[in-house]
């Protein structure tokens, strides 16, 4: 049961995350709770330190690729706040 919840969160950030402009997404991959994205645009200390000082946690592959994972403790309002602040730090 807890797994359909992270499956459905990591899929409404996916989803979220492939309408912001700069940011590319394989939506056909998003499958489990884990969600693959690239970012287009350069940050001088990494994207992934921006989003950890905003709250967002993210594992950086190099390149602007990005792992983020759903999980326990993860809810609806976490993903609408990790949506706000990748809209943010991309503007």
């Amino acid at each position: 049961d807890r797994m359909a919840e992270d499956h459905k969160n990591a899929r409404n950030l996916a989803e979220g995350l492939s309408e912001i402009p700069g940011i590319t997404i394989d939506l056909d991959r998003v499958q489990t709770n884990m969600v693959m994205v690239n970012v287009k645009k350069e940050f001088p200390n990494g994207v992934a330190a921006i989003l950890e000082q905003n709250g967002v946690k993210a594992l950086d592959r190099g390149m602007g690729n990005l792992r983020l994972v759903t999980h326990y403790g993860v809810e609806d309002t976490d993903i609408y706040t990790a949506l706000e602040v990748f809209r943010r730090i991309m503007n």
